[in-house]
């Protein structure tokens, strides 16, 4: 949902008319003070010493009913403000985690973090401080400004003379506050992005000895920050300034004006004195102004920077789905005449027509098959995975299971029947259980185990201190490539799908392990019972599938067949499995150069 005032003022209109109605009973107590003030000077000047004392009663009991209702319109309308912060930060985290892969490819993460950091802090401080400062300054002038004009209508016009024109210079400034608003918070997402990229891929920077070069790059968009950000502390200072300015005018004006007024009898000294006290009581309101105005921009561009997040529809929905379906049984998942080309929405610079990946890709898939996806670099069978679980979406009705389009199988369950073990073996800084338990959180320990077993996985874990409790580090930075990898693995075969994807599931492990994963899969009849598909440039682990299907490095289906089949008709495939893996691709085109 897209975030507006609107929408904040109707979600939380009982918080804020609470406390609002606190904060006008506050302000008609302060106002009822410089009355009481005059009261007081007046039983003075008359020597009734006792009623002064009463009026001094009065006002200690009006400023401590006045401090009670103050906190309490702070704290709900500030409260207001928390509450918007931490709606929004999990309405947008929901938005983004329905958001597709594409949207990543384009996104940066350091970005993406500062919208749900810094952007949701300048929202806060709009909808919760700034909404009660400037409901404060509003009442303060109406329940103030009558007061003063009856006591001296003249005094009055003449102590906001200079409100007109200062008025006009606010709306120049404001209008700057919010352009630098917008400029300082994209710096600050740039420099966010920065840093995470850095530390992310920190390994790298240090291995080519690139660190002077990344502390540059830095250094220069922190650079822009800082200017950027000065140029919003100057223009919010001469605000500050400008008000003030004008405040202190205000009251050397009624000053001068106002003894001038008392000298010639036109006014009492009492009414003077409640006179002055009530301007006095005016110029924290009108210093603060400045703050409010400040505060409002950079909470509207904010808003905007969120919005523009929010406003980004997914590609991969539900809008073709079934949502009355519950239940898939294992089904046969067939290709039609797939052809694929990447073209990204989110991305200004994409382009509109790109050379496909896939052309005309056909091949079905029974229940209970094994088949292997072979072919060069760039043939395209990451992306035919990929597109197998929606995480891009396939032509409508080039992909079925049991003869329904994928788009028309409620994302969830074509999730859950269809699962994905991706290329790059991704962990969560989190303990090894916690991460291979992903699927099933609540899984019992002997089935965690039971897994690692199949994966290889379980030998390793016995020989660390905490075994399964041990913390594997950012995206498993304290394990090795091979580990990782098995860990992927045996969350993989925990989700225990109908249709198994494996995208090169075993690029990190030697041949016996391989051959000790697959030996143990068949005992337990864990293939038997599901289908699996998976990429691989491994012959040792291809030559186990029921079939194989070769792709070319311009993404066409070569050839479908055994092992066996294929070494006798496919000279691609011949290229591809009599070479070492780092020259299969280049000696595969070769041979298609020479048919």
């Amino acid at each position: 949902m897209r975030l507006s005032f609107r929408h904040i003022l109707k979600r939380y209109w009982k918080d804020y008319a609470s406390g609002v109605g606190f904060l006008l009973l506050t302000n008609l107590l302060a106002a009822s003070i410089p009355m009481v003030v005059k009261q007081v000077i007046e039983a003075i000047f008359a020597a009734k010493t006792m009623v002064a004392l009463q009026w001094v009663a009065g006002i200690a009991g009006i400023t401590a009913v006045m401090f009670l209702v103050r906190v309490l319109s702070r704290y709900l309308l500030i409260g207001v403000g928390r509450k918007v912060e931490f709606d929004t930060r999990m309405d947008l985290f929901r938005h983004l985690l329905a958001m597709p892969r594409s949207y990543f490819d384009v996104q940066q993460t350091g970005e993406l973090m500062s919208r749900l950091t810094n952007d949701l802090s300048a929202l806060r401080m709009m909808v919760g401080g700034g909404v009660m400062l400037l409901a404060n300054v509003l009442f303060a002038y109406l329940t103030i400004v009558p007061l003063m004009a009856r006591l001296s209508w003249r005094l009055t016009l003449m102590a906001f003379l200079l409100y007109p024109l200062v008025i006009g210079l606010m709306r120049v400034l404001s209008t700057r506050v919010k352009r630098l608003s917008h400029t300082v918070q994209d710096k600050l997402g740039e420099l966010t992005a920065i840093a995470q990229e850095n530390f992310s891929g920190i390994s790298v920077i240090q291995s080519y000895a690139k660190e002077p070069e990344e502390s540059h790059r830095f250094k220069d968009v922190a650079e822009q920050y800082f200017v950027a950000n000065t140029d919003l502390v100057r223009t919010r200072a001469l605000l500050y300034i400008l008000i003030a300015m004008v405040s202190g005018l205000s009251i050397l004006i009624a000053l001068g004006e106002g003894g001038r007024e008392v000298i010639t009898r036109e006014l009492t000294l009492s009414s003077f004195a409640a006179y002055m006290l009530y301007l006095e009581r005016l110029s924290w309101p009108t210093v603060s102004f400045g703050w409010i105005l400040s505060t409002i921009q950079q909470g509207i561009a904010a808003k905007e920077r969120i919005n523009a997040v929010l406003d980004a529809e997914s590609t991969v929905t539900d809008e073709k789905a079934d949502l009355s379906m519950t239940a898939l049984p294992l089904p046969p998942l067939e290709v039609s005449h797939l052809t694929f080309a990447y073209h990204n929405p989110y991305s200004p610079e994409s382009v509109e027509i790109a050379p496909p990946i896939l052309q005309d890709v056909s091949f079905a898939v029974q229940p209970g098959e094994m088949v292997a996806l072979v072919g060069p670099i760039g043939a395209g069978k990451s992306t035919l995975l990929n597109l197998m679980v929606r995480l891009y979406d396939p032509p409508t009705g080039a992909i079925t299971l049991n003869g329904i389009p994928i788009e028309r199988i409620p994302l969830t369950l074509l999730r859950q029947q269809v699962t994905l073990m991706p290329q790059n073996s991704f962990l969560f800084s989190d303990t090894l259980k916690a991460n291979i338990a992903l699927p099933k959180p609540d899984v019992a320990q002997q089935v965690i185990e039971s897994v690692a077993e199949m994966a290889n996985l379980h030998a390793d874990v016995a020989l660390f201190p905490k075994a399964y409790e041990t913390l594997v580090g950012e995206r498993g930075v304290t394990l090795s490539g091979g580990q990782r990898q098995r860990t992927a693995l045996a969350r993989t075969l925990l989700a225990a799908p109908g249709i198994l994807l494996l995208d090169d599931p075993f690029s990190n492990v030697d041949v016996e392990t391989e051959a000790q994963i697959i030996q143990a899969l068949q005992e337990r009849r864990f293939l038997k019972d599901r289908t699996t598909i998976f990429a691989s440039q491994r012959f040792s682990l291809v030559q186990h599938a029921d079939r194989i299907i070769v792709l070319t490095a311009d993404g066409r289906v070569d050839a479908i067949g055994t092992h066996e089949e294929l070494l006798q008709r496919s000279a691609l495939y011949r290229a591809l499995c009599h070479q070492p893996e780092g020259d299969a691709s280049k000696n595969a085109s070769e041979e298609i150069s020479r048919r």
